[in-house]
């Protein structure tokens, strides 16, 4: 038995093509729907056009095809594939064959699924059979009858793939350093966000980042540091960084914890180093004293990284003023979550991904149901809110989509509360296009209020689309 006839023995009609447009294999499933020796058909150009380039073949009746001189060459023009196979995409198309000859009756017509090869995904059994028919390397088309197609995905699937696809998009975009998953995202403050990120990895000065408590922003200062010149080095070339926490810190702690770092730059001329100081408006006096001191000791070779939860301006009352002097230099302001409702989705899908990739949950997707709560839901814990209950989410969930039902009782019970309300009098008839209208108006008040304003992620929230919402907010006089 041939190479392809083995491998193909249990499908259905099947013809393969080479580029020229000859059918090169045929199986007996193919020749007993045609009623003919399907070896017969080798060897026929089946495609319409010259060199090997492909055009959809004529639209032609069953009548008209076998008026050809040849029965078996009408055949052949039949089983041609569509024009669309010649780019790369998979076709599809009712093939309906004449009769072999005027003693036989017309094949009934079958959905026929034309594929190019060589294809992504190919079994090395399947490649060895092409190799053995000398068709290995060369763009063949393979044709499926009766091939069944997978249903059209949802648009929730459509939408979790496009979230999917735009969290790889953005973490590629970040470069080799790698990016903080804290920078993805399209609004006014991811975007300023990331601005900062880029000024900060073009200078050698001490940053400041303010922002709440829940924005864990480690990574950030890891690029920043990586990326960033220095006097002595090259970008890239940039020595250790070490964590101190501030409010943890005395005198004597603080030397230990940044003794081999100083022992380095004292050792080595052209050394650089830096030391991330997280709360450093908690950090004791005597412990200030001894970070300005290293400062002091190694002005162009160690850099500062401060974290606090209060902008610089406020640090006057806590700590040294010569140091807030220093370190006022470049404030980096973290967004709360709260001020980044449209990029929550993004965020969670990368989370997510980032909790199966480590082999966490069967779960492939965020449910529209979950988003729309994420979406509502306030964030006071911020990023690391967000991240737990991810986690949280994954853990529960058994199949490939999280659901509401997955999500932390504090995320699914939101705003429950509010709609509760004490027994009222019992309401008088109104006319219904009134209290329609009225309904509306505070349904769409209340996404505005609860999106901060955002337009896109209210009308998710209210399941319509923006130019909707945006209609409707004319319409009814709304400010927002």
């Amino acid at each position: 038995m041939r190479p392809l006839a083995k491998l193909f023995a249990a499908a259905g009609p099947l013809w393969v093509f080479d580029r020229e447009g000859r059918i090169v294999y045929a199986s007996a499933d193919c020749g007993r729907w045609l009623g003919i020796d399907p070896e017969r058909l080798i060897g026929l150009g089946g495609l319409i056009g010259l060199g090997g380039q492909l055009s959809e073949p004529p639209a032609a009746s069953a009548p008209d095809i076998a008026a050809l001189p040849d029965p078996l060459e009408a055949i052949a023009v039949a089983l041609a594939p569509p024009a669309a196979v010649e780019r790369g995409e998979v076709g599809f198309r009712t093939v309906r064959p004449p009769a072999a000859s005027t003693t036989q009756p017309a094949p009934p017509p079958r959905q026929v699924v034309y594929v190019p090869l060589p294809i992504a995904g190919t079994t090395p059994e399947l490649d060895e059979s092409l190799k053995q028919a000398e068709l290995a390397g060369r763009p063949t088309i393979m044709a499926f009858a009766d091939a069944r197609l997978p249903s059209p995905a949802s648009a929730a699937t459509q939408e979790s793939r496009r979230l999917v696809d735009e969290v790889h998009r953005q973490l590629a975009l970040s470069g080799p350093r790698g990016s903080s998953l804290l920078t993805l995202g399209s609004t006014v403050a991811a975007e300023r966000l990331k601005r900062q990120i880029e000024l900060a990895s073009q200078l050698f000065t001490h940053v400041s980042l303010v922002g709440p408590t829940g924005n864990p922003v480690e990574g950030i200062v890891r690029r920043i540091h990586a990326a960033a010149p220095s006097p002595t080095l090259a970008a890239g070339s940039a020595g250790p960084l070490v964590p101190v926490a501030g409010p943890l810190m005395d005198a004597e702690l603080f030397d230990a914890t940044t003794g081999s770092l100083a022992d380095r730059l004292l050792e080595e001329e052209t050394a650089t180093a830096a030391v991330l100081i997280h709360e450093i408006d908690q950090m004791p006096r005597d412990a200030q004293a001894r970070l300005e001191l290293l400062i002091n000791n190694h002005p162009q070779r160690l850099r500062v990284f401060a974290t606090s939860t209060r902008p610089v301006i406020q640090w006057s009352d806590h700590l040294l003023p010569s140091l807030v002097t220093r370190l006022s230099t470049f404030e980096l302001a973290v967004p709360p979550l709260a001020e980044r409702v449209a990029d929550i989705p993004l965020l969670a899908t990368a989370l997510l991904e980032r909790r199966r990739a480590a082999g966490e949950t069967r779960a492939e997707q965020l449910g529209r149901d979950a988003l729309d709560r994420l979406v509502l839901y306030p964030w006071p814990g911020n990023f690391s809110e967000l991240d737990a209950a991810i986690r949280n989410a994954a853990r529960q969930c058994r199949g490939e989509t999280i659901r509401v039902e997955h999500l932390p009782l504090a995320i699914r019970s939101y705003g429950a509360a509010r709609d509760l309300t004490a027994a009222a009098p019992k309401p008088r008839v109104v006319p219904l296009d009134s209290a329609l209208e009225q309904l509306e108006r505070e349904l769409i008040e209340r996404a505005l209020e609860q999106s901060d304003g955002n337009r896109a992620a209210a009308a998710r929230m209210l399941q319509i689309s923006r130019p909707r919402l945006l209609r409707r907010i004319e319409q009814l006089g709304i400010s927002s």
